[in-house]
């Protein structure tokens, strides 16, 4: 059945790739059962942005001016155009991750380089909303946009919504989970509301996606707890 869930929610575009994620607590994983992350998870406002296509950034190269890029756009497939080294493609790695790999690079010519990356706009945030809304689609969101934010994105829930099953679809490290929210409770300040990650996939609950959660689970996940699939 889980096998069979995969190519179906495959199918409705309902698992979206996203790059890396923070640190999860996972203990054992048992074979008949989901494997719960934890909050760490979907609370962490704190972790590391990845680069991704249509960021601007600047890398200052430390006393070497003519190294060192004021504005410089990552082009559609992930990379830019550095001086002394040529095209380099970063998407997917964090501004400090950058700053290592310029440094190593550059060390090849210079002297122990002293290199600093910093993003200065983003613009491959976006999340899908799918569902119950009234505009469903694809969004660009700002850094620490939560749920209730991206669900304004898409005008809100549609009037037959069941708003104690909105779920975000996310890759963390390179396995497909799911998390579960009321969105009444959030909207009390009862529940946490999220931080959206670049590539979640917002489901707003529809009977379909309830039958999908149950077919896919041998039981449906805690409420605010990634889950494996």
């Amino acid at each position: 059945m889980r096998h069979a869930f995969v190519g179906v929610a495959l199918s409705l575009s309902l698992l979206a790739g996203c790059g890396g994620g923070p640190p999860v607590e996972t203990g054992r994983l048992d074979k008949t059962a989901p494997a719960p992350l934890g909050l760490a998870s979907i609370v962490d406002a704190a972790q590391p942005y990845r680069i991704g296509a249509r960021d601007e950034l600047s890398v200052t190269v430390f006393r070497e001016a003519g190294l060192s890029l004021e504005r410089v756009t990552v082009d559609a497939a992930g990379g830019f155009q550095m001086p002394l080294l040529g095209r380099i493609n970063v998407a997917g790695q964090t501004a400090e991750q950058l700053s290592a790999t310029l440094r190593t690079q550059l060390g090849r010519y210079l002297v122990e380089p002293n290199v600093a990356v910093n993003v200065l706009t983003t613009g491959s945030y976006r999340v899908v909303v799918e569902g119950s809304v009234e505009q469903p689609g694809i969004y660009p969101i700002e850094r620490n946009t939560t749920l209730l934010g991206g669900i304004a994105q898409a005008r809100g829930p549609s009037f037959d919504a069941r708003l104690g099953q909105v779920a975000i679809f996310r890759t963390i490290d390179g396995a497909p989970s799911v998390a579960v929210f009321d969105l009444t409770e959030v909207r009390a300040g009862r529940m946490v509301d999220p931080i959206l990650q670049p590539g979640d996939k917002v489901v707003v609950g529809t009977s379909q996606v309830a039958r999908l959660l149950r077919q896919a689970l041998p039981v449906l996940p805690a409420l605010a707890i990634f889950t494996r699939f």
